[in-house]
């Protein structure tokens, strides 16, 4: 009973304040439908500034998931070199591993309007890395 409530008044309470703010709003995928309700409940801000700061965050992120798409499809081209320059499959995998990580995420985001645009980049440029080792010899040693 004691860990029903010390799990279900915050979990009722975060759920009370999440509704009361009018929440569902703030997760649209484009605020500016309706500033009001998506950002003027918690940011007591005029109307053309919130718009402005939704436009610099949506060009911000279309830049990152152009820049972890690029990322993601130059691993493809490092992979083929690497397997041209004879790299073990050993190494050929560990990068590949990467590439999926990679790929994962970048399509999760672009289905999802997601913010782990700089996990993409990280995994797709650490297996830029894997394969460059002559002979697939690795190159943490």
């Amino acid at each position: 009973m004691f860990f029903a409530c010390l799990l279900g008044i915050p979990a009722g309470v975060g759920a009370f304040t999440f509704v009361y703010a009018k929440g569902f709003a703030y997760l649209s995928t484009d605020p500016r439908l309706n500033l009001n309700r998506a950002c003027q409940t918690c940011h007591a801000v005029p109307e053309k500034e919130l718009e402005a700061r939704v436009l610099a965050i949506q060009d911000r992120h279309h830049a990152l998931l152009q820049r972890a798409a690029r990322a993601t499809t130059d691993m493809l081209d490092v992979i083929v070199a690497a397997k041209k320059e004879g790299a073990s499959e050993a190494t050929l995998q560990a990068a590949a591993a990467q590439h999926r990580k990679a790929q994962w995420r970048l399509d999760y985001v672009a289905a999802e309007n997601s913010r782990i645009l700089g996990e993409v980049i990280d995994h797709a440029r650490q297996g830029h890395s894997r394969p460059s080792a002559p002979c697939g010899r690795s190159s943490a040693g």
